[in-house]
């Protein structure tokens, strides 16, 4: 898997309050939660309805992808959204172009 991920993603434009974020400072050995990997294959608009387990582990196998040292992830309190928030400016993305790639095999899965 290529490491070489693009992480200067467009911000996001409406202000989030960091008291409603999860914060995953530890990307190295942090493993998501079931409803985590849910979350986000949903965000991913995967469909979970047909062999979900297959679908499950690419949400996995992205969500779980080293970030750089300055990245962290987090997860919206309420109705779970990965974010990744950029430590040193303390500014949210909304995504980064792991999506991308999980998207796409996902759809080779398909």
């Amino acid at each position: 898997m290529d490491d070489n991920y693009d992480y200067e993603e467009e911000p996001a434009e409406t202000y989030i309050d960091p008291r409603d974020l999860d914060i995953i400072t530890n990307n190295r050995t942090w493993r998501p939660t079931e409803a985590q990997i849910e979350a986000y294959a949903n965000q991913l608009e995967f469909d979970l309805d047909n062999d979900p387990t297959e679908v499950l582990q690419i949400a996995e196998k992205y969500l779980t992808q080293p970030l750089p040292d300055n990245w962290a992830r987090a997860f919206t309190k309420v109705d779970p959204q990965l974010l990744y928030i950029e430590l040193d400016t303390n500014e949210i993305h909304l995504s980064t172009d792991l999506e991308e790639q999980a998207k796409k095999e996902y759809l080779e899965l398909m």
